[in-house]
């Protein structure tokens, strides 16, 4: 499992790690997550995690250890209230990525402290991520704070050289999502010198993306 407990954990957390176990292959799985005979459990499962995260209690202790752990908290129950909206209007794609940023709160505030669970997503995903689609696996490794491997796996795929005869779609995302592990999450301009970099010298990537790539270079060379 991919959430593994501490000694003693409360119980609202120890049903909210149920509740994250329940959808955890569904969110790094979107084509999982789309199927149309998947979206009835998902459904249920969503509201009833954004429920329970309404409930969480942590130790007084924590509090005074980190004040700004309420904070993420809030944010936590938030984004997970967002995702259950989204998921009922028929918004599934965003629905997922603010599952896949919640995932990524549980461990901003869990690894604050030496103290809390311990997060091992080998165990819980070997039989399955290695099939993922790599942008999926990009945003697994995001989520679980893996940012230098997440953002090689990006280089790796923009210096491939693409097939001519068919435009290459994932690029666009794949590119996104390295711009937002250099920028936002490492904030390291070097990084993100090396995404545009890549894209600049791949000529076999299509058009649009070396467009919005362009722009990217004159607003990187502000930063």
């Amino acid at each position: 499992q991919g959430f593994l407990p501490p000694p003693v954990w409360n119980a609202s957390m120890q049903n909210l790690k149920q509740d994250m176990i329940s959808i955890q292959h569904f969110i790094f799985d979107q084509a999982e997550f789309e199927k149309p005979e998947n979206q009835a459990f998902l459904k249920k499962q969503i509201h009833q995690l954004a429920e329970t995260s309404k409930n969480i209690k942590h130790d007084p202790v924590v509090y005074t250890k980190d004040p700004t752990v309420r904070f993420v908290a809030t944010q936590f129950a938030d984004e997970l209230q967002r995702a259950d909206e989204n998921f009922k209007a028929g918004w599934s794609d965003y629905s997922r990525w603010q599952l896949v940023k919640v995932t990524s709160y549980c461990l901003e505030c869990h690894t604050r402290m030496k103290d809390g669970p311990s997060f091992n997503p080998e165990n819980s995903t070997r039989s399955y991520f290695t099939q993922l689609p790599i942008a999926s696996r990009i945003e697994f490794m995001m989520a679980f704070r893996q940012f230098e491997p997440a953002f090689k796996l990006v280089l790796e795929y923009l210096k491939e050289n693409k097939s001519e005869q068919k435009v290459d779609v994932k690029s666009d995302r794949i590119a996104h999502l390295g711009l937002l592990i250099a920028v936002q999450y490492m904030q390291d301009p070097e990084k993100a010198n090396q995404l545009v970099t890549a894209i600049d010298r791949n000529s076999s990537l299509p058009e649009y993306l070396k467009k919005a790539n362009r722009t990217w270079k004159t607003s990187l060379a502000q930063w």
